[in-house]
């Protein structure tokens, strides 16, 4: 959070969902409500994506730093500011 704070020069709130209540989303129907709960759940678990080297060079995707798309978004925001 403190990258994105410094890259746009703002402070965000930040928000702290209990792990009972990411169990209880990940139970939903809704198949986009469950995703979501599940990597953020993945997240309260210490949830490492092994792999993701190979996966990316895979698919054709360039990894970024945090750092970097903070910086990218940044200069989007930038761009559209009137």
């Amino acid at each position: 959070m403190k990258i994105f704070e410094q890259a746009l020069e703002k402070k965000f709130q930040l928000e702290h969902v209990p792990a009972e209540a990411l169990q209880q989303q990940y139970s939903s129907p809704d198949p986009l409500q469950k995703t979501f709960a599940a990597l953020m759940l993945g997240y309260t678990q210490g949830g490492e994506i092994k792999g993701a080297q190979e996966t990316a060079k895979k698919y054709g995707i360039r990894l970024t730093s945090v750092g970097d798309y903070a910086a990218r978004v940044r200069g989007k925001s930038a761009g559209t500011a009137a």
